[in-house]
Order: structure tokens, then sequence, then C-alpha cells
């Protein structure tokens, strides 16, 4: 029966070496955009005034980019949480640009070295963080800009 426990304990203390040395380092929060005025998407479509889809290549032509870039920090293990809210980006974004959407929208998100110090991030004080990108493209309609360059010669 000795050889049993040995065998458990061993497992134990293997199983918290391994979480001791993994961290608990980190961030958690939401990233939103309830406040765009502009339609987003994590496809290149887009849903037109018909209701149809609209590709970009096809219907759909790049204007411009989005590119945000930002760190997200928390503490007690990732615990307090925040909202990354991308409505202001997205929306200057496709104004700047006369855009009328945002399609492939992507989200990369990275740690930050100081989530491997390890023994500090067995600390709930100790801050974690993660690099966050992101990026995305600004579109409208193809023929909309040569449209409002004829309107704007035509126009004394």
């Amino acid at each position: 029966m000795t050889v049993r426990w040995r065998g458990v304990v061993g497992a134990v203390r293997m199983e918290l070496a391994v979480l001791a040395l993994s961290g608990c380092a980190g961030a958690k929060y939401a990233v939103r955009a309830d406040s765009a005025r502009y339609p987003i998407s994590f496809s290149p479509v887009l849903i037109d005034s018909d209701g149809q889809p609209a590709y970009l290549g096809e219907q759909l032509e790049s204007c411009g980019d989005l590119k945000v870039e930002t760190t997200q920090v928390s503490v007690f293990y990732g615990q307090t949480s925040g909202v990354l809210d991308l409505s202001s980006e997205v929306n200057d974004a496709v104004e700047a640009h006369g855009g009328v959407g945002l399609v492939s929208l992507a989200v990369t998100v990275e740690n930050c070295a100081s989530n491997f110090l390890f023994p500090l991030t067995l600390l709930p004080i100790w801050p974690g963080c993660q690099s966050v990108d992101v990026t995305g493209t600004v579109v409208r309609m193809k023929g909309q800009a040569s449209d409002a360059r004829a309107s704007a010669e035509v126009l004394p």
C-alpha cells in the first residue's frame, strides 16, 4: 500500500510543478464595437442595400485600412475584466476613407514578456498583459468614388 501512495504523491507533485511553472498572468477583456455606425465583418463580405452579399474584389473595393494596436492589462490572475471598444476607431477609419463598412476584421493577441516572469506570475497583484492588434479593410461599393468625382466635376 505504501508503494501506491508514493505513486499518487509523485503524480500530484508533478501536476503542481507544471501548474506553478505555467504561471497565471494574462488579461481578460471583451472586444466590442457597439457604437459603430458602419457594418463590420470578419469575412470579406458585406450585405448590400438589396440584402444580397457584396464581395471584396467583386462588388466591393478596398479604399483604406484599419489598424489598432493596444495593450490590455489585468491583475488577480486575469479576473479583472475590461472592454476594448473599437467603435470610434471603426467610425473614424470608414469616414476618413469614404467607405461604407469594414471587412476582413482580424484580432491578433500575444502575451507580453511580463507574463513569463516566474515566480512573480504566481502573485495575484502581478499585472498580466496582452498585446492586441486589430486590422481590417475599409471598403466602398465599386464605382462609388467615380460617381462622387463625376458629381464634383459638374458642380462649379
